[in-house]
């Protein structure tokens, strides 16, 4: 007598393979007729890796302009304060003109405010 159950325990693991193998080259559409099969032309998927491709490269372009930002405005710092030591007012607070604690110049020279100020900077 035959084992049914075997078999069709192989065959149901032999129908799972085939769909998945058949979902990565096409789409599946349940009609009247039962599932249809349709395959995805490769430049299909191409275009797919495109849009990916595309994605991607748009959030690499925000994370860059993100860091262009950042480095701008340090560099507007950095101007500034060189303009202020061509005018002879380098160390001084912009906003109330005291002078910038030492140790806030050393860690960072393009400090243009105290650290009573420094969220105003």
């Amino acid at each position: 007598m035959i084992d049914t159950n075997k078999y069709k325990d192989q065959l149901l693991d032999l129908k799972k393979q085939i769909e998945e193998d058949l979902a990565s080259i096409g789409t599946n559409k349940l009609n009247s007729d039962g599932d249809v099969w349709t395959g995805v032309p490769a430049d299909r998927e191409q275009e797919i890796e495109m849009n990916d491709e595309v994605a991607d490269r748009f959030e690499d372009l925000t994370e860059r302009e993100s860091t262009e930002r950042t480095f701008e405005a340090r560099l507007k710092g950095v101007n500034e304060a060189l303009e202020k030591i061509e005018s002879g007012s380098y160390g001084s607070c912009k906003v109330c003109g005291e002078a910038i604690e030492l140790e806030r110049l050393e860690a960072n020279p393009a400090a243009l405010t105290c650290k009573a100020h420094i969220d105003e900077e």
